[in-house]
């Protein structure tokens, strides 16, 4: 089985973000292998644990001898040359508490030169007495190794690196005064108007504003005639308003009599208005007598009686509203948009309705009249077309009919007796006829033919009819319609049943009797046996045309990938048996032998599904891919 274990990669030059515990990574842009590293088992940290860009730094390296680009191997002596620059830093050479750092000599054989931290250094010797400058040092310089390790300020001496809290009294002011809160209230003032209202203490920074005595500035001013006036006090804020009196309101006021009849006035002093109705006289006179009317002394007459139980009679009465006549009116000439009659309304004369509809809602009309005139105005048929009576309720109408002039019914007409000649279909009995006017002759064509006999409706007539050869077919004959006693004995034979025309429904049951079977070419006997199995030839009509048996094989021979054996059918059972591990197991059930393969485990050889990320399988053949994936 052929392994291949890839850790996590990554073509680019940048590291990891993170590993897990344990896991390894490598770019191959920066030829570094890295590694997940954990001192808890919780926090991981990578660190780089090597790779091509270490192992190229160790190539073809001379100990003792630099090589650019490569690693730096110290030889016997602990000494390497051919080195170029080199640089110090602070923690390259830790010195004593003395400061002084020692280099060998032979370590700075040669030209090398070494390069401190400031570009304007200076490398001291042993022997050196020069002095060091700033630009020399780096970090801090105890107080100890300084002359003058202190400060004094006005009086106050600190150590370099301490801190010192000053305050005001330590320090003088000059031109340039300190805040205190005594010069910032002395620094501020108020201006007003009333001190009574907003002050200012300077002693303590306070103003004081007092509402009640703030005295708002109001000016007055009455203009117009109107009665009434406003004034206002500003000592006190006193706003004032001198009220209207009634003697002003009522003087104010006053009425005028425009003339007619009655008379107006008002008093000012009082303030009443006096209003006086018009006299009798003058009421009388804005009335004037007229046609049929005449007053006097403010009675109006019309010449008659008009009371309630009155008997009124005018020539003539015209009106465009409506009269109601409580008794009898008696009248030889009435025009009137509308008449109601609660009582009888008994016409002398003749009744001329000119209306374009008549509705009489009685229940029983009586007309003396023995002629009714419907369509009166038409001047022929066609402008009567149509006209008729109509039934409302049962939409039954009797009407005339210009196209064919006829009367025409809706319904059906039912008569006891109709008189004079009648044209189209009739229905029902005639009472006296008692023969055809023209005899008529019957006869039958067809499968059935009679001879044809004549009728004249006198009497009744016989035709005598007969069935044609052939006429009836299976399709004729109702299933089990032709019994035994409708066919006589030894009458029906081949030549009489048509082909396929007996059907079994066409058999009574238990009717067809080996007597009544021929012979067919099959010899009598019972065929098959526990070594042969019976074969039998069916013709279309299902009968059978011949017999036989065929051998069968009673042994079922089986091979394994060892050992062969024959299987007796008859006697033997075939036992199909899984593995003794449980990775095989067999079932049977519904004459279905079932072979199943356990799922494999570490104990159980079995079926097994491989994850195609860490597995190939070609051929049966399994590969292991470990991949760590890609970064």
């Amino acid at each position: 089985m052929a392994n291949t274990i890839k850790i996590k990669r990554s073509t680019g030059s940048a590291a990891p973000a993170n590993l897990a515990f344990g896991e390894l990574a490598y770019s191959s842009g920066s030829g570094k292998l890295f590694f997940g590293s954990s001192t808890d088992g919780t926090t991981v940290s990578v660190f780089e644990i090597g790779g091509k860009a270490y192992t190229d730094l160790l190539s073809n390296v001379t100990a003792g001898t630099a090589s650019a680009s490569k690693a730096v191997i110290l030889d016997a002596n602990k000494a390497v040359s051919g080195l170029g620059s080199v640089g110090l830093n602070s923690a390259a050479f830790a010195g004593s508490t003395s400061g002084t750092s020692t280099l060998a000599a032979q370590a700075i054989a040669g030209s090398t030169a070494f390069v401190l931290p400031s570009t304007s250094g200076t490398l001291v010797g042993t022997g050196d007495t020069g002095t060091v400058t700033n630009a020399m040092l780096a970090g801090s310089i105890e107080n100890a190794k300084l002359v003058n390790s202190s400060v004094t300020v006005n009086g106050s001496s600190v150590s370099l690196g301490s801190s010192i809290i000053l305050s005001t009294t330590d320090i003088g002011e000059g031109t340039n005064q300190y805040f205190t809160n005594s010069r910032a209230r002395q620094a501020v003032s108020l201006t007003t108007s009333d001190a009574n209202v907003l002050s200012y203490d300077n002693t303590t920074g306070a103003f004081t504003f007092t509402a009640a005595n703030l005295k708002p500035t109001i000016t007055v001013e009455n203009t117009g005639t109107g009665h009434g006036a406003i004034s206002y006090v500003q000592n006190t804020g006193t706003l004032s308003f001198a009220k209207v009196t009634d003697a002003n309101i009522r003087g104010a006021v006053s009425a005028v009599d425009a003339g007619g009849d009655g008379s107006f006035s008002y008093d000012s002093a009082t303030g009443a208005f006096t209003y006086t109705g018009p006299s009798a006289a003058e009421t009388r006179a804005h009335f004037s007598a007229g046609t049929g009317v005449t007053i006097t002394d403010g009675v109006v007459a019309i010449g008659q009686a008009v009371g309630t139980a009155s008997n009124v009679q005018f020539a003539t009465i015209s009106t465009t509203g409506n009269i109601t006549v409580g008794g009898v009116l008696t009248s030889d000439d009435i025009t009137s948009e509308n008449i109601s009659i609660t009582g009888n309304a008994v016409i002398t004369g003749n009744l001329t309705v000119q209306g374009t509809t008549t509705t009489v809602n009685s229940t029983t009309v009586a007309i003396s009249d023995l002629n009714m005139t419907l369509a009166k105005d038409a001047a022929n048929a066609a402008q009567a077309d149509g006209a008729g009576l109509t039934v409302a309720g049962a939409n039954a109408t009797l009407t005339y009919t210009q196209a064919d002039n006829r009367w025409n019914l809706n319904k059906d007409l039912n008569v006891a007796m109709v008189y004079g000649n009648v044209t189209g279909a009739l229905t029902g009995n005639a009472s006296t006829a008692t023969a055809l006017q023209t005899a008529r002759d019957f006869s039958i064509t067809g499968d059935l033919t009679a001879a044809a006999v004549s009728f004249d409706g006198s009497g009744n007539v016989a035709l005598s009819a007969e069935l044609n050869a052939g006429v009836v077919g299976t399709t004729e004959l109702a299933d089990s319609a032709v019994t035994t006693a409708k066919i006589a004995d030894a009458n029906v034979t081949t030549a009489k049943i048509a082909d396929g025309a007996v059907t079994t429904a066409k058999i009574a049951d238990d009717a067809v009797t080996a007597d009544k079977l021929a012979n067919t070419a099959v010899t009598p006997g019972s065929y098959g046996s526990s070594t042969e199995v019976p074969t039998f030839t069916v013709d279309a009509q299902g009968r059978l045309t011949a017999a036989g048996t065929a051998s069968i094989s009673t042994t079922l021979n089986i091979a394994g990938t060892t050992g062969t054996d024959a299987v007796a059918l008859a006697s033997d059972t075939l036992t199909i048996t899984g593995a003794a591990n449980g990775a095989i197991s067999t079932s049977v059930a519904n004459d279905t032998v079932t072979v199943s393969v356990a799922v494999a485990t570490t104990s159980v050889k079995g079926v097994a599904s491989f994850n195609a990320d860490h597995f190939t399988v070609t051929d049966g053949a399994v590969s292991v891919v470990l991949d760590g994936g890609t970064y």
